[in-house]
């Protein structure tokens, strides 16, 4: 267990037999935190940057300099934005420094006594890059999927205006844009020994067109014209970003469609933050560079090659090869196409997603997608009775490589697909699969990235595969405060598209995601291969585990001890309770 909060005392106070009085002391404590919240005032300039930050990032109206930044629903995902946004205000922090120090008080402290090192202001300049730029280990599996290359492998955000604004002034936000994040100028070099990215110096003009239409907010004629807008994509002639600016008697709005080989979730964050930031004050100046795409992935490839990953190696090894339990298929499909695929998904309250961020503080897990793993795999379990199962998960990609390499506000396709194997038999509750899903993801170095360099940059993993059926992804929250004030948007704002008759990459994908402080969950699937009835079943199941969660969440508010699978001699979790309050 990870307290969340430390308060000094000069002494304990006594019950009438003389012992450590606990039901005062939860008293107390009571009392410190209903004042602390009636009057969160922070007490420095740097606390108050922190703090706006936070509440920018994590969308909360009001916190406490004291608060927990995982309690909050903080996310490695969040810690990334966080890092990114103190960049803009000249302060340079890691995300291992964000996890040392939780709260804004502590943040705020850290600043002020490394300031040498965090205070650096326009120090850290990084000039354009041009020219050649190795693949990612995640743009190499792309291409492994496509050989030649898909134009229609795109992700699209469309979302209306607050304020009516000009033509010309969504164009030239976007040419500064272009100009300021070198990969959304690069083009795809196919060459017969493997393709690559050529970063252009010019911008090609024509990646922007005014729609002039009554049509209303998302109606089918607006999405007509984007999937036209989609077909003028052309990674070989550099043609990676469409902007359509639909203006009319009607809202104002944006279709920003951008090929998946340059923009990942992140990017969209870093673009959309840079886009209000101008938006809302034209002479708003772009913070210093930080490393390019282009380095980044001439830096991963040494990393792979330098360091001695003989343990990883091996582990990566198992995990490829062991065969695993499947889902079987209800009906035959041999060929699973973009085209046949469904979604269907469920979403909770909000105060759902804030139980389950502070059950996954009491349980203390680092991150919030290993609840989310946990609970896909119990209901997997629950629905097709499976005792082991392999997925794949997908990370952010932007783990550290052991020397200081600032991308906290780089653009690129940094995405981590990376396989793992669990064995679920045991696992017949939510508190008993988290045990199982932490105790695996210990095993997993730097967020699982070393399997995409190994495997795609290395013959180190050139080894039969038994590719996992599923692919887990929990894309963060997407709530953000200042974005708020100035575009409309909603759960169905932002997509992936695909060539339609293009091989699907997974037979079942999960995405978890986190909107207006509502949880989400989708499931697409091939229609052709599995009946949308057991898919509700499947859902049905995270649906009533999440409703678990939450119960054993409330009951920790009630002085439950989640010490899950722990005993002390003989005495279990519950006896250990009974102990306590004796």
């Amino acid at each position: 267990m990870v307290p969340t909060r430390f308060y000094y005392v000069t002494e304990f106070p006594l019950n009438k037999n003389g012992k450590v009085d606990r039901k005062l002391i939860k008293k107390n404590l009571v009392e410190i935190e209903a004042d602390e919240l009636s009057n969160p005032e922070a007490t420095n300039s740097y606390e108050n940057i922190v703090r706006e930050v936070w509440k920018d990032v994590l969308g909360v109206e009001e916190i406490g300099i004291d608060e927990n930044f995982l309690a909050l629903g903080g996310d490695s995902i969040s810690a990334l934005r966080v890092v990114s946004k103190l960049n803009d205000h000249g302060i340079s922090i890691s995300v291992q420094d964000l996890y040392l120090f939780l709260t804004i008080r502590g943040m705020a402290d850290w600043i002020i006594n490394n300031s040498e090192i965090s205070l650096k202001g326009m120090q850290d300049f990084y000039p354009p890059s041009n020219g050649y730029v190795n693949l990612s280990p995640i743009q190499k599996w792309f291409f492994q999927k496509y050989i030649n290359g898909e134009n229609h492998f795109s992700q699209t955000w469309y979302f209306g205006l607050k304020n009516r604004i000009e033509s010309r002034v969504i164009e030239d936000i976007f040419k500064r844009l272009i100009e300021y994040h070198d990969i959304l100028r690069s083009k795809v070099i196919i060459s017969e020994e493997e393709p690559g990215l050529w970063i252009n110096e010019e911008i090609i003009n024509d990646f922007f067109s005014e729609v002039k239409t009554d049509a209303t907010f998302g109606s089918k004629e607006v999405h007509h014209y984007i999937n036209q807008a989609q077909n003028d994509i052309s990674i070989i002639d550099g043609r990676m970003i469409r902007v359509l600016f639909f203006t009319g008697e009607g809202i104002q709005s944006i279709a920003v469609i951008i090929h998946h080989l340059v923009v990942d979730g992140i990017s969209w964050r870093i673009l959309f933050q840079d886009f209000v930031n101008i938006l809302s004050n034209s002479t708003f100046t772009l913070p210093p560079r930080t490393l390019s795409f282009q380095d980044w992935t001439k830096a991963q490839g040494e990393f792979v090659y330098s360091s001695d990953l003989k343990q990883e190696v091996e582990f990566w090894k198992t995990q490829m090869s062991e065969s695993f339990q499947k889902i079987a298929p209800e009906n035959i499909q041999r060929i699973e196409k973009v085209k046949d695929r469904e979604f269907r998904r469920i979403q909770f309250e909000s105060d759902v997603f804030e139980k389950l961020s502070e059950y996954s503080l009491n349980l203390s897990l680092s991150n919030l997608q290993d609840l989310f793993i946990a609970i896909v795999l119990l209901a997997v379990k629950r629905t097709y009775g499976l005792n082991t199962y392999k997925l794949y998960l997908e990370g952010h990609g932007r783990e550290s490589l052991g020397k200081e390499m600032n991308i906290s506000r780089t653009v690129g396709w940094f995405t981590s697909l990376y396989p793992l194997l669990f064995s679920i038999g045991d696992g017949e509750t939510i508190d008993g699969m988290i045990s199982i899903v932490n105790s695996k993801l210990r095993e997993v170095k730097r967020g699982g990235a070393v399997f995409g360099m190994l495997k795609y940059l290395t013959e180190h993993l050139n080894i039969d595969f038994a590719e996992p059926e599923m692919c887990f992804n929990y894309l963060g929250n997407y709530d953000e405060g200042t974005i708020d004030e100035f575009l409309v948007y909603d759960a169905s704002s932002a997509w992936s598209s695909i060539n339609p008759d293009s091989v699907s990459p997974f037979k079942l994908e999960i995405i978890a995601l986190v909107l207006n402080r509502k949880l989400e969950f989708r499931v697409f699937y091939n229609s052709k291969e599995f009946n949308t009835e057991t898919i509700l079943r499947f859902l049905e199941s995270i649906e009533n585990i999440v409703k678990e969660a939450v119960v054993l969440s409330e009951s920790f508010g009630k002085g439950k001890n989640f010490l899950s699978g722990f005993t002390v001699g003989d005495l279990d979790s519950e006896e250990l309770d009974e102990l306590f309050e004796k």
